[in-house]
């Protein structure tokens, strides 16, 4: 058997082993990093945001990268147009870069816009697109309406009796911008309407990047010309379109997009109607 000072002199080795092991990979690990430098090769080597930044590197997400951030889940500010949101498989509404989808209106919140727009359709309401000879993006004009006052001007027939109707307008400015103040949507049915005045007798809508009016044909304000507008004379309030709409009548709808700047965009313009029980209504456009 080995004698106790045997056995201290073995563990005492065994000891100094360790040591020598330990402090060895520190000198090593130490001599290596002393021929590293904070650099686009070791990024991780640069532990402060300003030695990061003199080295022409990024400091995000609490470390420093070789790449800028991009736009992706979590730097949603840089998602910072709807193509290069909807690009990176996000989603663009209220004007910014979501992760979540766009919450579906409910139908309690918006009845009148549910009928025609939700996504369980009333079958019994049926459409009359004003703006369908439009592209996909909708009828553009490049000029203002002061130089240019064009729009949609179509003759229809009128069959049958109805029982609701709504007036349904998408639209914007500057080509890709909501309608302010100083722009407002034309819209003339029978020789009666004019410049809208949407404050007064809008329905409820969701939110939208584009301007949307939803109103009830029974009740709708307009200045009948632009000058009417300006001086803010001549108002008509809570006019009764809906009465224009009797069986056997030609009519002439006029709608149009009023703006001083450039870049007038009709989305959509559309009359949504219900026929009276036992009447087959429609509203036929008159081919020329």
């Amino acid at each position: 058997m080995p004698t106790k000072e045997k056995i201290k002199s073995i563990t005492g080795y065994i000891l100094v082993m360790i040591i020598t092991v330990v402090v060895g990979s520190f000198a090593i690990s130490y001599a290596v990093k002393q021929g590293q430098k904070c650099s686009s090769d070791n990024p991780g080597l640069c532990t402060t945001k300003d030695a990061c930044e003199k080295n022409n590197l990024y400091w995000w997400g609490d470390c420093c990268n070789v790449e800028e951030p991009k736009c992706n889940k979590f730097f949603l500010y840089l998602c910072d147009t709807k193509e290069v949101c909807e690009n990176n498989d996000l989603n663009w509404w209220d004007n910014q870069c979501n992760i979540e989808k766009k919450p579906k209106p409910k139908a309690s919140e918006y009845p009148d816009y549910y009928n025609i727009k939700g996504d369980d359709l009333n079958t019994n309401i049926h459409q009359l697109l004003i703006t369908k000879d439009c592209p996909s993006g909708g009828c553009v004009n490049n000029k203002p309406a002061t130089i240019d006052f064009d729009g949609i001007k179509k003759d229809y027939k009128v069959i049958g009796s109805f029982s609701r109707a709504y007036l349904y307008i998408e639209a914007m400015v500057d080509y890709n911008r909501p309608l302010s103040i100083w722009d407002d949507i034309y819209f003339n049915i029978f020789n009666k309407g004019g410049h809208l005045i949407p404050d007064d007798n809008l329905l409820l809508v969701p939110a939208s990047d584009s301007s949307v009016y939803l109103y009830d044909m029974r009740s709708i304000s307009y200045y009948p010309e632009i000058d009417n507008k300006k001086l803010g004379e001549n108002k008509k309030e809570d006019q009764d379109l809906f009465d224009t709409l009797k069986d056997k009548r030609t009519i002439r709808i006029h709608t149009s997009l009023s703006s001083d700047r450039p870049g007038r965009v009709l989305k959509e313009v559309s009359i949504y109607y219900e026929c009276t029980v036992g009447s087959n209504c429609s509203i036929e456009p008159i081919i020329k």
